[in-house]
């Protein structure tokens, strides 16, 4: 291989990594935008495992991401504080476009917020498996 041929090589390289750590950087920026909606302020520097959007007429996110134990505490006490933690919510309720449910089990807290907007409503759905620190997080805009 030439010494052109390798340059070249070597410049896709570098362009093809400052184009993913940009990436990488944006999605953690999306994912702490998401949160802050639903009361949930991170702090330290998330890792994304999985980022992925769907949809034609709705915006689907589906997002997987560890979180540091100072962020797992944060957002522990946000699902704790909610109204109804734990509680069963009657089926009544979910008819609505505003609710929050937020519930725990032995290995993960949970909480599903729905807000409306003036065309639908927004849904923000988490799981966090405190054990490992994960994060699953899925967003659904109608």
């Amino acid at each position: 291989m030439t010494h052109s041929k390798t340059a070249n090589y070597l410049a896709l390289l570098i362009i093809f990594s400052i184009a993913f750590s940009f990436s990488s950087c944006s999605q953690q920026a999306e994912i702490k935008s998401h949160l802050k909606e639903i009361g949930i302020k991170l702090n330290d520097k998330i890792v994304v495992n999985k980022f992925e959007t769907s949809g034609f007429t709705n915006l689907i996110i589906t997002m997987e991401f560890t979180v540091s134990d100072q962020d797992k505490q944060i957002m522990i006490d946000v699902i704790k504080k909610a109204k109804d933690f734990n509680k069963n919510l009657p089926i009544a309720s979910f008819s609505s476009n505003n609710w929050t449910k937020s519930t725990y089990n032995d290995s993960s807290y949970h909480i599903t917020v729905r807000k409306p907007t003036k065309q639908a409503y927004k849904e923000h759905d988490l799981q966090l498996f405190y054990k490992k620190n994960v994060v699953k997080y899925n967003f659904l805009e109608e």
